[in-house]
């Protein structure tokens, strides 16, 4: 078993420059997928999330994307793009996301780290 990776804003934004740079969320899932993670690519913004995992096929690596719904910012969004990452990265057994690599990642809230702790404790329970 690999290591696996949910990147909350993994899209770039679409930038007027000629040369734009890549976004800390798109350079994460690049950079996981290159040292042999499984990519879970997320973000509300469709088009900014299939440049990102179209970025990764361009390299050979499969990536489970995740269009969110809401923003992740609130709790019941980070709960469920956290439970649909393991289910899709390892749907034989979704319990296996607990020993991935957890990458903590700031936003306005804690909403996303909480999510995470949620669901493992959840699963020593």
């Amino acid at each position: 078993m690999g290591r696996r990776i949910l990147v909350i804003g993994a899209g770039t934004r679409v930038s007027p420059e000629a040369d734009p740079p890549v976004g800390n969320g798109r350079a994460m899932a690049v950079l996981a997928a290159r040292e042999g993670a499984r990519v879970a690519a997320a973000d509300v913004d469709a088009d900014a999330l299939q440049g990102t995992v179209d970025w990764l096929a361009r390299e050979g690596h499969e990536a489970v994307a995740l269009l969110l719904q809401a923003n992740h910012a609130r709790l019941d969004a980070a709960r469920a793009a956290v439970r649909e990452a393991a289910e899709r990265l390892d749907p034989a057994d979704p319990h296996t996301f607990s020993r991935a690599v957890r990458a903590r990642v700031a936003t306005g809230s804690c909403a996303v780290n909480a999510a995470l702790d949620e669901f493992l404790v959840g699963l020593r329970s």
